[in-house]
């Protein structure tokens, strides 16, 4: 009797450890998936949080570059029209009617396809 109590009582308690242990393993493997999944969501979310911020990062970039561009092609512009109004008063003042004529619709034809390709520039930027 005390044998078979003795034999009962150990089978009882490896069977209920063993549960406790498979209970207790599949509890912290739930977990460890748990936390392993919120992880790699959070991974990826900072993935695509920096690509993104990659992307505008670049995209601001050459949005100021092709700012800087533009503003380029404007001061270019606005000295290119200084010096044809100036060359313009300077044909008129000190050269005859023909010559002058002839300067006057060099530099406006000139200044007319400059002003062309200058706004289709500026429409591509």
């Amino acid at each position: 009797y005390y044998y078979y109590y003795y034999y009962y009582y150990y089978y009882y308690y490896t069977t209920t450890t063993s549960y406790y242990y498979y209970y207790y393993y599949y509890y912290y493997n739930y977990y460890y998936y748990y936390y392993y999944y919120y992880f790699y969501y959070y991974y990826y979310y900072f993935y695509f949080y920096y690509y993104f911020y990659n992307y505008y990062y670049y995209y601001y970039y050459y949005y100021y570059y092709y700012y800087y561009y533009y503003y380029y092609y404007y001061y270019y512009y606005y000295y290119y029209d200084y010096y044809y109004y100036y060359f313009y008063y300077y044909y008129f003042y000190y050269n005859n009617k023909d010559y002058y004529f002839f300067y006057f619709y060099y530099y406006y034809f000139y200044y007319y396809y400059y002003d062309y390709y200058y706004f289709y520039y500026y429409y591509y930027y």
